[in-house]
């Protein structure tokens, strides 16, 4: 009789073990399960994590810009690193940690095949991941810079690609709340003639007349004026507009260049 309560006791001490494993076990599925979470976003940048991890920068609509690692991606069997090439729109499961997370699962919603097989629009699309990279939050939601990213993307398969980029630029710096004053002059506030000659003063936030120019004035061709009034005051309506493609065409470079000098110097406020 005692060793059946012996052989008993050891079996009833086994099974219960076996039932807190199995629970236990359950416990941790479930609880991961539930921490995993689902995103669509477009990947702004890639960064090269040892060996054969990844890190992700992702700008999504549900949580802004957030930031995951791939693990092993880069090894040759690796079935997410195909789905993660720009511009791919991209459904993913995600499991947070610490400041970012670890991306699980990842699957190309929409590749935009006619920018990835063109430099040009490719290069273009890549600058505007760069802006939205440099000039927003972490872990901010922000629908204006989404649907504006992915909105424009679907035009850069369609339109002209250095019209595009100029919507854009044009459109994300309103966004941002820093488009330049081009109706009027900073300085003494008089409306502006038709082919005036501006300087800009981005201190002030937008142009100074012929008037009150000074020594030091950084002056602006009347052509480029005339694009930067003509986007901050009907940009909807510009993408088929003849005479202002053939004026951005025209002075492309130049629009860019200025551009570039005014995110450098916003981006001090960042």
């Amino acid at each position: 009789m005692m060793i059946f309560q012996s052989y008993l006791g050891v079996i009833l001490n086994y099974a219960i073990r076996s039932l807190l494993f199995f629970a236990l076990l359950c416990y941790n599925i479930l609880i991961k399960t539930i921490l995993m979470l689902r995103a669509t976003g477009f990947v702004l940048k890639k960064t090269n994590i040892g060996d054969f991890d990844v890190g992700y920068c992702f700008f999504t609509k549900k949580y802004g810009k957030i930031n995951l690692t791939a693990r092993s991606v880069k090894k040759p069997l690796s079935k997410l690193a195909g789905q993660l090439e720009p511009p791919s729109l991209v459904n993913f499961i995600f499991s947070p940690a610490g400041n970012g997370g670890i991306l699980t699962t990842a699957l190309a919603k929409k590749s935009f095949l006619k920018i990835r097989r063109d430099f040009d629009k490719l290069n273009i699309y890549l600058n505007w991941c760069s802006l939205i990279y440099d000039f927003t939050f972490e872990k901010q939601k922000d629908d204006k810079i989404w649907h504006l990213l992915k909105s424009h993307t679907q035009m850069l398969c369609q339109k002209n690609p250095l019209i595009t980029n100029v919507l854009f630029v044009n459109a994300f710096l309103n966004t941002l709340g820093f488009n330049l004053i081009s109706d009027r002059c900073v300085n003494c506030q008089k409306l502006f003639a038709t082919k005036t000659l501006v300087s800009h003063d981005f201190a002030k936030g937008g142009f100074v007349c012929s008037e009150c120019l000074n020594k030091k004035s950084n002056l602006v061709s009347w052509e480029l004026f005339e694009i930067i009034q003509m986007l901050h005051t009907n940009a909807k309506d510009l993408s088929n507009d003849k005479y202002f493609i053939a004026l951005v065409l025209k002075n492309y470079s130049s629009l860019i260049m200025f551009w570039q000098c005014y995110l450098k110097y916003i981006k001090n406020f960042y």
